[in-house]
Parts: C-alpha cells; sequence; structure tokens
C-alpha cells in the first residue's frame, strides 16, 4: 500500500473526506495519528490549481485608423449621367 506523508493512502482519502465534510485540520491529524502541519500539506497539495491562474495583463488597445474607402463597383463606373 502506498503511503502520502507517512499515511496509508486508505487514509489520506478518508482525511481528505473528513476535511471536505468540515473536519478541522487538528480534529483530522489526530484521528490519523499524525502532525498537523502533514494533514494541512496534504490539503493545500490536493486542493492547489493544476495550472496556475495567470491573470492576463492589460495591453493597451490599439488605436484603429479610419479604413480609407475601397474603390468598389459602383463608385468606379465612370459617370455617364
Amino acid at each position: 500500500m502506498s503511503q502520502r506523508g507517512g499515511i496509508p493512502a486508505n487514509l489520506v482519502s478518508k482525511a481528505m473526506k473528513m476535511m471536505d465534510d468540515g473536519a478541522s485540520t487538528a480534529h483530522v491529524a489526530q484521528w490519523a495519528r499524525c502532525p498537523v502541519d502533514t494533514i494541512q500539506s496534504l490539503w493545500d497539495d490536493r486542493n492547489k490549481p493544476s495550472e496556475p491562474e495567470a491573470k492576463p495583463k492589460a495591453k493597451p488597445k490599439a488605436k484603429k485608423e479610419p479604413e480609407a474607402e475601397q474603390p468598389t463597383e459602383e463608385n468606379t463606373a465612370p459617370d455617364t449621367a
């Protein structure tokens, strides 16, 4: 059986379930008979985002210049009026 933080894997999953249900870190650590820091570390590892959330930097908006009027068939035909 594998261990995480010196705690058997089946106890880790039970401890995390207890934390999900609102148990305090101290209570879970006492139940698992391990240091509070170990439980807190496991909790933090479990709940950290997989990828750091990058805040998009505000880029200065480029001012668009008015586009020159492109010739179309209507305004390129010679005036024959």
